[in-house]
């Protein structure tokens, strides 16, 4: 085993725990309050289910970005004396949506995950759709 492996462990909230094999004494795995339900690790790589059942990935002691493409469709109605308008009726899809309209999108409630993400550029506007201006 190297000098700096690491173990893990869950404590009854929920925390997670790391303990350094060359340490001795555990520390707290600082992870936003998130209630943990399981976890399981190899090297370099750890994953846990939430007690919102959602998947949790931590990599750690490499150099490799786990990138993620967020997406948000914005959805105008034309007007035939305006043009394209932002005034949407109650039936139309979100004005900015998911691909298929079915949920909001707007920019502003698309978040990290968890503080050790970051965004890797400013949103970019893509004025063409599946090859067409």
């Amino acid at each position: 085993m190297s000098s700096n492996s690491l173990l893990f462990s869950i404590n009854n909230e929920g925390k997670v725990y790391a303990l350094s094999t060359s340490g001795s004494c555990w520390r707290e795995f600082m992870y936003l309050g998130i209630e943990f339900k399981t976890l399981s690790a190899v090297p370099h790589f750890l994953w846990a289910v939430g007690g919102d059942r959602q998947i949790y990935l931590h990599v750690h002691g490499l150099e490799i970005p786990i990138r993620v493409k967020e997406e948000s469709y914005e959805n105008e109605r034309w007007l035939p004396l305006e043009g394209f308008s932002g005034r949407l009726l109650p039936t139309d899809r979100y004005h900015f949506s998911s691909q298929d309209g079915s949920k909001d999108r707007s920019i502003d409630s698309i978040r990290l995950p968890s503080m050790a993400w970051q965004w890797e550029g400013d949103w970019q506007l893509e004025l063409t759709l599946d090859g067409q201006p």
